[in-house]
């Protein structure tokens, strides 16, 4: 009997990162008989002898490469040799190996699961539309979405001075009240960002999904606080950290061995964060076997995982339970600038 395959992409903001420094082994997806295989791709504007993104630039690169990151690997060249968007088409070369040679392993060439995190995630969504990839996977999962479209599309109102004035007042009145940012205006920081760069974009991505009725498009929330390490410890304690951050469910998925240095140690069973990595791990390895992420017969998982439809904004809120809600006011300040 094959396999059901799932296939990895790493994040790292198209920079940096990669699918073999173990530094996410998949040991507890693997205890889900799956087989997981992770990816590399072309990163960045420089490339060393080794493979590894070379970070010392000349003096007139670093502010280029701050505000623009979407480098090399997925630059439109515009050149009829040399076309670009080199890292995705690295990818497609990836699923096209697998597909053909994932047999040789145990794996199911007909049953393969793409998925990522962060930029590995816009990586998913990009080979789901681009043709060169067709035929590679079955299925498709994305952890975390950031639509690049947004973003692209809003650059150009940064022409209108007016338009940027109403924006700048807007964002002042909606996360400031009005007020002048202070050190006190942290938390209203970080939550103004998280909706430029996660919130708002995933919601509209899947409200644009549901509403064409495309294909079955599951939408989730991750809000577990545990005690596993994760991105936001790593950037120190001086800033307030209020619940659940971008890239956390990484440690739940993952055994990540640069966070576990002080506990290697798996959560212990019966612990909460071991009932979160089991209850994680079975969804999305469900959805790789079958496409039904919280099936009744999974004891991991403890409640039934609606769809998002043309009717209702249905997400899976990931905490210490399982619970499905429905997102019934849903507003972007920034649609405004659209026009």
């Amino acid at each position: 009997m094959r396999i059901p395959v799932m296939v990895w992409i790493h994040g790292g903001g198209y920079f940096y990162g990669s699918g073999s420094d173990g530094n996410h082994r998949p040991d507890y997806l693997l205890a889900k008989e799956v087989i997981v295989v992770s990816i590399n791709y072309r990163l960045g504007a420089f490339e060393g002898d080794d493979g590894t993104e070379k970070h010392k630039m000349s003096h007139t690169l670093p502010v280029i490469m701050t505000l623009f990151p979407l480098l090399i690997g997925f630059l439109k060249l515009g050149h009829e040799t040399v076309s670009g968007n080199q890292g995705l088409k690295d990818q497609t070369a990836a699923l096209k190996w697998v597909k053909e040679n994932i047999h040789v392993f145990g794996g199911d060439p007909e049953n393969i699961t793409v998925f990522g995190n962060s930029t590995g995630a816009v990586s998913v969504h990009l080979l789901m539309l681009s043709p060169l990839s067709k035929d590679s996977s079955e299925n498709t999962l994305k952890l975390i979405y950031q639509d690049l479209e947004y973003h692209v599309r809003n650059a150009r109102n940064l022409q209108d001075p007016v338009k940027m004035a109403q924006l700048m007042e807007r964002i002042k009145q909606w996360y400031f009240n009005g007020k002048p940012c202070t050190e006190n205006s942290i938390l209203s920081i970080i939550q103004c960002m998280s909706d430029i760069y996660i919130n708002i974009p995933t919601t509209e991505f899947v409200n644009s999904r549901r509403k064409k009725k495309e294909a079955v498009t599951y939408f989730y929330k991750f809000s577990y606080v545990g005690s596993q390490i994760t991105t936001k410890h790593m950037l120190g304690r001086k800033v307030p950290m209020i619940g659940a951050a971008h890239d956390d469910e990484s440690s739940y998925l993952f055994y990540i061995p640069k966070y576990k240095v002080n506990d290697p140690q798996p959560p212990v069973i019966g612990t909460r964060d071991r009932k979160v990595v089991e209850a994680l791990t079975s969804m999305w390895t469900n959805f790789a076997k079958s496409g039904n992420l919280t099936p009744a017969s999974d004891q991991n998982v403890t409640a039934t995982w609606l769809p998002a439809t043309a009717d209702a904004l249905n997400y899976l809120e990931i905490n210490d339970a399982l619970q499905c809600a429905k997102i019934s006011d849903f507003t972007n300040i920034f649609q405004e600038s659209d026009e």
